[in-house]
């Protein structure tokens, strides 16, 4: 949380929530949805003149920033160090979103230093690490972990992290559920090797749903506004006390008893469980069909993970674990570490720093390229067709990784009353550095992508010639079967068509 103070200095955390001055809660929101429903139902301050969204958080992580630098980086004896910054973030973010997080979080300062560095990763395989590496992780099923005393400084703390066992299920297959304040996050990850330096293959993408405790919050103070006062046992209106205590009750409520709740020294009022349950059925439902969605992977033949873990704030709702447990009942084994929540991306986070890189990458025994079969080439009055020089997307040696995604750009040639469809040539060279001329490309099947749904009207065009810029996404995936290559074309925001290509000659590499 952050508040503006009058002489327009800043507090934050703590001292936020301590003072007098109206304070931003949810941040994130703020970054990223600024009509959540939560920052409708709770009385959040205006942005002060001048104030945007994205400084509103760049100003909060500028005093995350000051505080590291006080307490860390200047008990180094060597100020020439650099420092590595981990930063989790919702795996359903845009690009958009991640582009203007990853901005407010420099224009906060870390990586204003030389020698720093700034790396980011989802929440879902924060959490999956911090899970992983736990070292009460093997007394989960039995019981729930006991809390740990805090530590006196984070040396020890990080020192306690890199010395747990690594732990994991038999088939290493697992699914982690990050229920956070504004998203939830989903990572499905088949864990390869043993040691702290396991490699984590992705089952699919990670993904998120716009919702979590905020929504779950927001979702009981519409709701109960909306029920008489004679509900609870009241003559007036709840008012915003109230109403916070009301939301409150989530952490206490499994679903069918009434919690009472103190509103003097003499009175009690209690929540039917039906206003509660209907409150908070809709994130319920959105969050379990996440989990469905993610437990079966993409892929044809991979078996459905085995473990499901749940975590963040979402974990500490008896209620959402009790309706997860009762729909996965049957299918996979469920653990949730409550006691450990508010530390479990973060924590995460530091580990994917200290042990390294925990999604794995891939290297190709030969390079690829694609080529136009025919590129327009462009030149004063006329526009002509010739075959163009490979664009090699894939170098030999040079490590891949998993899910990673590009882009490059094609002119294409296109005569009027020829068949709408364009090829692409696929190469293979097995040298790191192809030369175009030495003949030693070998052409893999083709790409065909079709032209039916273009604007020709839209394009450049001389007479019967014309000039068609296709944007080629590629992404490499991979499982312990194949890796493969998927191509998505595009023209003028039309869809051209996708094609998969398994791609042999391959290492795996942490």
């Amino acid at each position: 949380m952050l508040a503006y103070l009058q002489d327009k200095s800043v507090a934050w955390a703590h001292d936020a929530r301590n003072g007098k001055d109206p304070v931003f809660k949810w941040l994130k929101l703020f970054l990223y949805d600024q009509e959540h429903p939560i920052l409708r139902e709770t009385p959040n301050p205006a942005l002060p003149d001048g104030v945007s969204s994205e400084r509103l958080v760049s100003d909060y992580l500028r005093q995350l920033y000051a505080r590291i630098q006080k307490l860390i980086v200047s008990l180094r004896l060597s100020a020439e160090i650099g420092t590595d910054f981990w930063f989790s973030r919702p795996a359903g973010w845009s690009a958009d979103n991640q582009e203007i997080f990853a901005k407010a979080v420099r224009e906060a300062g870390f990586t204003s230093k030389e020698n720093d560095n700034l790396f980011f990763l989802t929440e879902a395989e924060a959490a999956a690490l911090y899970l992983m590496h736990h070292k009460d992780f093997e007394a989960v099923s039995a019981k729930p972990p006991k809390p740990q005393p805090p530590s006196s400084s984070l040396p020890h703390r990080i020192d306690q992290l890199t010395e747990c066992p690594f732990v994991k299920p038999e088939d290493g297959r697992i699914l982690v559920c990050d229920i956070g304040g504004g998203t939830t996050d989903v990572g499905a990850f088949h864990i390869q090797g043993t040691g702290p330096n396991a490699v984590y293959e992705p089952l699919g993408k990670s993904s998120g749903v716009n919702c979590g405790v905020a929504a779950m919050d927001a979702a009981v103070r519409q709701h109960v506004k909306k029920q008489p006062p004679h509900t609870f046992g009241l003559v007036r209106p709840l008012n915003e006390a109230l109403l916070d205590m009301i939301c409150d009750l989530k952490c206490q409520f499994d679903g069918t008893e009434e919690v009472p709740i103190p509103v003097d020294v003499t009175g009690l009022i209690t929540v039917p469980p039906g206003v509660l349950r209907k409150s908070l059925n809709s994130t319920v439902v959105a969050i379990i069909e996440l989990i469905m969605a993610n437990i079966v992977p993409p892929r044809p033949l991979e078996p459905p993970v085995s473990v499901v873990f749940i975590t963040g704030g979402g974990s500490r709702v008896p209620y959402l674990i009790k309706q997860i447990r009762q729909r996965l009942e049957h299918m996979v084994t469920l653990h949730h570490l409550d006691q450990y929540e508010a530390m479990s991306v973060s924590w995460g986070a530091t580990f994917r720093g200290i042990l390294g890189r925990a999604i794995p990458r891939l290297k190709f025994d030969a390079s690829y390229g694609l080529q136009a079969a025919e590129e327009a080439i462009v030149r004063k009055g006329s526009i002509s067709r010739e075959q163009s020089s490979p664009h090699w997307f894939i170098r030999k040696d040079q490590a891949v990784e998993i899910e990673h995604q590009n882009e490059l750009f094609l002119d294409i040639h296109y005569r009027a009353g020829d068949a709408p469809i364009t090829i692409i040539n696929l190469l293979q060279h097995a040298a790191e550095f192809p030369d175009a001329n030495d003949g030693d490309s070998k052409r893999m099947p083709p790409l065909g992508f079709h032209l039916q749904g273009l604007n020709f009207s839209r394009l450049m065009r001389v007479g019967d010639e014309y000039c068609v810029q296709v944007r080629i996404v590629w992404k490499v995936t991979y499982s312990e079967r194949h890796a493969i290559v998927k191509f998505t074309a595009q023209s003028e925001n039309a869809l051209l068509g996708e094609q998969e290509v398994p791609l042999i000659g391959y290492r795996l590499v942490a």
